[in-house]
């Protein structure tokens, strides 16, 4: 439902979850020409979520809810409920995408905190997970799985309107969005396919 580390969007450092001398599994973040990485207090439990745009804090998932903490020091602040998370995408808006639970759609909340509301219509028998903004940081990619099979549909969302979605494709995995190109999993292998994110479109 999370990931195990995360590139900051500056490329200067990463996050990564693991246990410390005491046994406990919490947030390190180590900045590429330090020696040694350093935990994040207030973090234990907790799981990578994603990056903020500025590269300045990270969302994370810990017991069952969204918080949100500043690298360069302070105390986390409690977000919303994510009882079974299944990633989130942080724009340079202060806007955070993230999807709650295995079987709904995608909510979004200021990073600043506040009410939660659908960034997305869920389909029949389908959950959306994996968000991923676009450069516009209006529009986003996520994956609509269909339980039960390996069958994961790539959609454009929308944050100015849950019916302004876009279904790009089929395939096997979450997809993101990098230097013109959509990266995405078929198989044992990792597929770009060219896309003009402008455009959206192929």
């Amino acid at each position: 439902g999370d990931i195990s580390s995360a590139i900051s969007p500056d490329g200067k450092r990463i996050a990564f979850a693991a246990a410390g001398f005491d046994g406990k599994e919490r947030i390190w973040v180590r900045e590429f020409d330090a020696a040694a990485p350093r935990s994040l207090t207030g973090t234990e439990g907790g799981a990578v979520g994603c990056w903020s745009a500025d590269s300045a804090s990270i969302a994370f998932f810990a017991a069952g809810k969204l918080h949100r903490i500043d690298v360069n020091g302070g105390a986390p602040q409690l977000l919303a409920d994510a009882p079974v998370p299944r990633g989130c995408a942080w724009n340079h808006a202060g806007t955070i995408l993230f999807s709650p639970n295995s079987a709904g759609p995608l909510m979004q909340i200021a990073a600043s905190g506040g009410e939660t509301k659908p960034a997305t219509l869920l389909g029949k028998a389908t959950s959306h997970r994996f968000p991923y903004f676009l450069p516009d940081d209006r529009h986003f990619l996520y994956a609509d799985w269909f339980p039960g099979t390996m069958d994961v549909a790539i959609h454009i969302g929308d944050l100015s309107s849950t019916a302004a979605d876009t279904k790009l494709d089929v395939v096997q995995s979450s997809a993101v969005w990098n230097s013109g190109y959509l990266l995405f999993q078929s198989g044992d292998s990792v597929r770009a396919r060219p896309f003009d994110a402008s455009g959206m479109k192929y």
